[in-house]
């Protein structure tokens, strides 16, 4: 993204499972980006972070 100078004011997360079962949370962020760590928070707290979403 940065290379191509783009931006995005969503982030989805999909996590494919070992059982072929799928979890997909997407999120809208407070202001448009293309930094990583932004990216990044907003994965983790989407449930990677909380446990609520575990990827294997």
């Amino acid at each position: 993204m940065r290379k191509e100078r783009q931006v995005t004011g969503r982030l989805a997360l999909t996590v494919r499972y070992a059982g072929r079962s799928m979890a997909v949370r997407t999120r809208r962020l407070p202001e448009s980006t293309n930094h990583t760590a932004a990216l990044a928070r907003t994965a983790y707290e989407s449930g990677v972070g909380t446990g609520s979403l575990v990827v294997a």
